[in-house]
């Protein structure tokens, strides 16, 4: 699967370099690569896209949200909860900006021993 990936997001890498003008090519570009060509650009690693506000990292989230005197954290992603030199929680920070509640099943949430690109997970039902 891993090689049948790649040839795929090959596919696409060259419809974004013959296709300049395209929707895709344009929500790419003003994405990952805002500055720069599309074959010099890269992708992080530190941060994961979804923001501290939606509850689907969350597990078993019922009434999820920030703490009503946090708005400076609302746009943040979740990597910034995480102490990525130590590999832990930064665990004043959540129970300052959740709720106790959620802040709880926060913490619960492993972390792995060393940072790793991001990737989709199947969350739905089998």
């Amino acid at each position: 699967m891993s090689q049948f990936n790649i040839s795929l997001l090959a596919k696409q890498g060259w419809r974004i370099i013959n296709n300049q003008n395209s929707l895709v090519m344009r929500v790419l570009k003003a994405k990952y690569f805002p500055n720069d060509q599309f074959l010099n650009s890269r992708l992080g690693n530190s941060s994961t896209n979804i923001s501290i506000h939606d509850d689907s990292w969350v597990p078993d989230a019922i009434n999820f949200r920030l703490s009503s005197e946090v708005n400076s954290m609302r746009d943040s992603k979740v990597n910034a909860l995480i102490d990525n030199i130590e590999r832990k929680w930064r665990i004043e920070l959540i129970k300052n900006t959740f709720a106790e509640e959620d802040a709880v099943r926060i913490l619960r949430i492993p972390l792995a021993c060393v940072p790793h690109d991001d990737f989709l997970v199947w969350g739905g039902e089998a």
